[in-house]
């Protein structure tokens, strides 16, 4: 009797410790994760000057890098809502080509060159606290679009992006920066215009 009750302590000693040693999260302070692998933000960048003021449009353009010695991580994030201002709180990623009033779209390229666009699925979570924004990746859908005849698309996912971003991003004019990216803005901004013609 004494011998179990002495192995019922050590038992219940082992799932203690086995319960308080939980493997530590080694993600970095910033980053953004995609199949697997996870990119450290080590520069941010924010266009607040990315709105429409025909349609009304607020949008916040974000810009994340990951760079290292040896590549290059982007990804954008486009958040859009026809009323709010500041653009903050949870953003839906919806179709790329929808023309709901509220969303966030991403765009992504990665150092072996293949490039996603977001898709249906996740959001994305966006605080503003003085002059320090916070983002948070919630599974966000990322995958490829493809288009037929008559501009009709079809979506395929290829993972799902995670991370998270507190800080203070810097000024810059992201719309201009590339012809990808300009493409990119003017696409979320066509689609919100043909939905209030």
């Amino acid at each position: 009797m004494k011998s179990f009750r002495i192995s019922s302590i050590l038992i219940a000693a082992l799932l203690f410790t086995a319960a308080s040693c939980k493997k530590p999260d080694n993600s970095p302070a910033n980053y953004f994760s995609f199949k697997g692998r996870n990119y450290e933000i080590t520069s941010a960048f924010i266009d607040k000057d990315a709105r429409d003021t025909v349609l009304g449009l607020h949008m916040d353009l974000y810009l994340l890098r990951s760079i290292t010695t040896k590549d290059t991580a982007d990804l954008y994030l486009g958040a859009a809502d026809l009323q709010a201002i500041p653009i903050t709180g949870n953003f839906p990623s919806l179709d790329i080509n929808s023309q709901a009033n509220r969303q966030a779209s991403c765009l992504m390229f990665l150092p072996n060159k293949s490039a996603y666009e977001s898709g249906p699925g996740g959001s994305v979570d966006i605080a503003l606290s003085g002059v320090t924004y916070s983002l948070h990746f919630n599974s966000i859908s990322a995958g490829v679009y493809t288009y037929g005849l008559g501009g009709a698309s079809q979506y395929t996912e290829a993972d799902k992006i995670g991370g998270r971003y507190s800080g203070v991003p810097v000024s810059a004019n992201i719309v201009a920066y590339s012809a990808r990216t300009n493409s990119f803005f003017q696409k979320l901004v066509l689609n919100r215009k043909a939905s209030h013609n």
